[in-house]
């Protein structure tokens, strides 16, 4: 990819040097000025409609919005009048102001109702078990004119009827004129009728709360209209429906006197698509079906504008539900571009509506295309002045320019001669001394490079390893005195890439394979790589030579124009790391036979316990039974007394013999992990000096002392009853044991925190069990946890043991996930064992205690 697009652009710089070389200066000094005055001019021209198209389209958004907020609010306004009549009459019947049953009651609220609302429209209570009381008022011209056809009668807007039904006619609807108390006086329309069947009537039962009925057309009037509706329940039964009603037409009356532009509009649908409103004053209905009025889709809208916009919603949300924000687009309309914006409008009442906002592009562009034409005309006026402007500086500019392009031509040459400044511009008098100045410049670079070149390739000849510079098509271009010497060269053979591996003998290393050619260190940096490689080898008539190589690309912009290839005799490095091979493996097997011998001993030891533990529990009780038959006999007393000490020493050695055994077979299992911890708390303050008590009997007869040091706060210990107990009973032996008569053993508890930061300083308990008059050397308590050791003393008779106890708490420890450290000096031995309060079931692992 790299090289077709170096590939390319060399290319098209070529064509753009032929297509120019030819052409004068005076051209090429002209045709940018006039080039860029044309495309300056355009863009300015192009950029100020862009922008003036911007802030038209910002205005027109701006102005949607607000006419949308405008219709929101209104909607708002006289929607929610009829909403809380209805409400207003629910909370009286709810408060005992209103009964039902009473209709002259009735009549009388709502009389006062509709009188203290102008706006309201009609307004009546409805009756499950049958009859209706209410009023209603003509509240447009078109109602009069409607009324007007059914009465015979000339009424004024805003007149006030009363419409009644009685218990015993509910299909028959009356309307009456009303005197000024809201009495009907004069009957003058009746008509079937059940409200009780009407769609908002049983949109009111059927939602159980107050809503908006369903949009509807009025019997008496061939129009069409919604009502606010409320249910009305008593003791949980239902009784019948408070509603008011909201005439359609009203609603396009005020949208039709929005100013919102010389030709805009707006509308309202349902998410249905059905039309609710229209400032265009087109009756929302499609057709009458005896005398009924049927629901006008917006797609099928006689207003072009209207039924464009509603195809657009349907194509861009194929559900009108979707839409649940401001939307602004565009739409093309019979060639005019029209700005639009819809947006929802909701109630608490269940009212869901979309509000469109239309506005012409055409309303307010006629400006931007009359200034369109005076800048066409200022930027031709502009272009003429441009070129003639740019013909003269161009004159001026040439003349010294090339005087300058003569004097290039003979310092090309290395002829150099002094120039006339030119009397012309400064900054061509200020270049001609800067020429002058630049090639004496060089001419001092040119000397100092040639001493550059001298002492880089004597140090280079200089240097103790190899260095060889392959150019592009892989030819060395030069070697230093070391390469010739390890190459066993008296001259630079010239050879290809292919020819590099055979001209210089170059081997795999403990092979007599040719070395790869695409593998050398050359070639692969010759690919853009860095390479280090120590398996090359030279073979020469007397020896063989191992080369360590490192080669590095040389880049000019991003291709690699050489390599430099850095090499040296490793031989006697390659030997070494060989020997340190065969070393390293013959200590591994060393360590893997020793390894195997520690468990063999191990195995041994443990089989050999097992098998002398019967014969030992044998000699035990066979001991005893001796015991028993010297008590029956009753020998001599001299003779009894040999046979007591003779048992003695039996019993002592056998007991000492099942310690050993047992301590082996105690060991064996630890590292077998054969058992599972048991955790409970323990009371320290109470077991450990249970723990101690039979030791200070022992220590009695030698005089020794026996000191606890537990604090009363220490908190529950949770570990293994049985680890813990051996441990603590192991210790004081060994420190029972090895303390002189008259000495002191202390048991001493605390608790501190871990310092280790692994352990996020979690609490350990410290037990320290010390005791006086005897000292390990320092050089033995690194050994004092293994197993069989014992410290050396002159006399070995005098403490007898195994050499475990100590080898067993060390293993016991490490299976409670604790440590245990030695210390002896100034003739006091001290063991301190750390171990975590609280602590989880775990096995104990042979790893972890390795």
């Amino acid at each position: 990819m790299t090289k077709n697009w170096t590939a390319k652009t060399w290319i098209a710089k070529n064509w753009i040097a032929k297509t120019f070389s030819k052409v004068p200066l005076r051209i090429l000094l002209v045709a940018p000025f006039v080039l860029q005055t044309v495309g300056v001019v355009t863009l300015v021209g192009y950029l100020s409609y862009r922008s003036g198209q911007a802030a038209v389209e910002r205005l027109a958004e701006r102005l949607m919005e607000q006419t949308t907020q405008r219709i929101r609010d209104r909607l708002d306004v006289s929607l929610q009048v009829p909403q809380q009549a209805i409400a207003a009459s629910l909370q009286a019947f709810q408060q005992g102001f209103l009964d039902l049953n009473d209709f002259e009651q009735l009549r009388r609220y709502l009389w006062l109702q509709i009188n203290l609302s102008p706006s309201l429209g009609p307004t009546y209570f409805v009756r499950e078990q049958g009859g209706q009381i209410g009023y209603t008022r003509l509240l447009s011209q078109q109602a009069v004119e409607e009324f007007e056809k059914l009465t015979n009668k000339k009424l004024a807007i805003g007149t006030l009827l009363l419409l009644e039904v009685k218990a015993a006619q509910p299909n028959q609807r009356s309307l009456y004129l009303v005197d000024t108390q809201g009495r009907g006086k004069e009957l003058i329309h009746t008509m079937a009728i059940d409200s009780r069947t009407m769609p908002w009537y049983l949109a009111a039962k059927s939602a159980q709360r107050q809503i908006w009925s369903p949009i509807y057309a009025y019997k008496m009037t061939p129009t069409l209209g919604i009502n606010a509706v409320v249910p009305v329940y008593e003791d949980g039964k239902f009784q019948g429906v408070f509603t008011s009603s909201a005439p359609l037409p009203s609603i396009s009356t005020f949208l039709s006197q929005l100013d919102v532009s010389p030709t805009g509009q707006t509308f309202i649908l349902e998410r249905s698509g059905d039309l609710v409103a229209t400032s265009m004053l087109e009756t929302p209905s499609l057709k009458h079906n005896l005398q009924m009025p049927i629901r006008l889709p917006a797609i099928q809208s006689q207003d072009a504008r209207t039924k464009a916009i509603a195809l657009h919603l349907q194509q861009r949300w194929s559900d009108l539900k979707e839409i649940q924000t401001y939307h602004p687009f565009k739409v093309a309309v019979e060639g005019t571009h029209l700005f639009a914006q819809v947006a929802p409008y909701r109630d608490a009442y269940g009212l869901d509506w979309l509000v469109v906002t239309v506005v012409p592009e055409s309303d307010f562009m006629a400006q931007i295309y009359d200034n369109g034409h005076n800048t066409l005309l200022l930027c031709g006026l502009a272009l003429l002045v441009t070129i003639a402007s740019g013909y003269l500086t161009a004159q001026w500019l040439t003349q010294p320019i090339s005087q300058l392009n003569l004097a290039a031509k003979q310092l090309s040459r290395g002829n150099f001669a002094p120039l006339t400044p030119s009397p012309g511009v400064v900054e061509l008098r200020e270049l001609t001394d800067s020429f002058t100045e630049m090639a004496q410049q060089l001419q001092a670079s040119f000397e100092a490079l040639a001493e550059q070149k001298v002492y880089l390739e004597d140090l280079l000849e200089i240097l103790p390893v190899g260095v060889a510079i392959h150019n592009q098509a892989g030819a060395v271009i030069y070697f230093n005195r070391a390469a010739k010497q390890l190459l066993g060269l008296e001259a630079m053979p010239h050879n290809t890439l292919e020819e590099l591996a055979t001209v210089y003998q170059l081997y795999r290393a403990g092979t007599h394979h040719l070395y790869p050619v695409q593998d050398l260190p050359a070639v692969r940096a010759l690919r853009g790589e860095t390479v280090m490689l120590d398996n090359i080898a030279i073979h020469q008539p007397e020896k063989t030579v191992i080369l360590g190589v490192r080669a590095v690309p040389v880049f000019k912009q991003t291709q690699v124009v050489a390599a430099i290839v850095v090499f040296e005799d490793i031989t006697a490095q390659k030997q070494t790391e060989e020997l340190m091979t065969d070393y390293n493996l013959k200590l591994q097997q060393q360590v893997y036979e020793l390894e195997r011998l520690n468990h063999l001993k191990d195995d041994f030891l443990s089989t050999v316990s097992h098998e002398l533990r019967t014969p030992m529990s044998s000699i035990r009780m066979a001991t005893q039974m001796l015991e028993v038959m010297l008590e029956k006999l009753q020998p001599a007393e001299t003779v009894a007394l040999q046979f007591d000490q003779y048992l003695r020493i039996l019993t002592q050695e056998c007991q000492r013999e099942m310690s050993l055994i047992n301590n082996l077979l105690d060991l064996s299992r630890l590292e077998a992990e054969s058992e599972q911890l048991i955790l409970i708390p323990i009371d320290l303050q109470s077991w450990v000096p249970a723990i101690a008590e039979p030791f200070e009997l022992q220590m009695r007869d030698r005089h020794q002392q026996l000191h606890l040091q537990i604090p009363a706060d220490l908190p529950p210990l949770t570990t293994d009853l049985q680890y813990f107990q051996r441990i603590l009973t192991e210790l004081l032996q060994n420190a029972c044991k090895f303390t002189p008569d008259g000495g002191v053993v202390t048991i001493q508890l605390a608790k501190r925190l871990d310092c280790d930061p692994a352990t996020e300083r979690s609490p350990m308990l410290h037990l320290c069990v010390s005791n006086s008059g005897v000292e390990i050397p320092a050089a033995e308590l690194p050994r004092i946890f293994d197993k069989f050791y014992r410290i050396p003393s002159d006399d070995p008779w005098k403490y007898e043991g195994t050499g475990l106890g100590l080898a067993l708490v060390w293993r016991l420890v490490r299976g409670l996930k604790g440590s245990i450290v030695a210390q002896s000096a100034e003739g006091q031995t001290c063991f301190t064992v750390s171990l975590p309060f609280s602590l989880t079931e775990v096995k104990p692992s042979l790893v972890e205690m390795a």
